[in-house]
């Protein structure tokens, strides 16, 4: 089959499944220290939220008692993951 200017249609072959292990494990590296910087980061922006809460916002504007027991449990969520993570990595990068 041609087209009009003459050049020939022919079936393209499928392009090959992407390797997402090899992917991953090419970014192994880069993935690990993102990771650990997620989880040096996580506590401390649960603290600082926790701050703003307590500290810095007006009377006025603060929220009920509900909000703040939501907040204080994903302050403690967020610290909880933000630890074992960087066990969990810490422990990785020493094998």
């Amino acid at each position: 089959m041609t087209t009009s200017e003459g050049a020939s249609l022919q079936a393209q072959p499928k392009p090959a499944p992407t390797d997402w292990l090899g992917v991953i494990k090419q970014l192994g590296p880069g993935l690990i220290i993102s990771a650990l910087a997620q989880a040096v980061m996580l506590p401390f922006l649960a603290l600082a939220a926790l701050y703003f809460r307590c500290r810095r916002t007006a009377p006025a504007l603060r929220p009920g008692g509900a909000w703040t027991f939501c907040l204080w449990f994903a302050t403690a969520a967020m610290s909880a993951v933000g630890g074992y993570q960087l066990v969990t990595k810490l422990r990785e990068l020493a094998k």
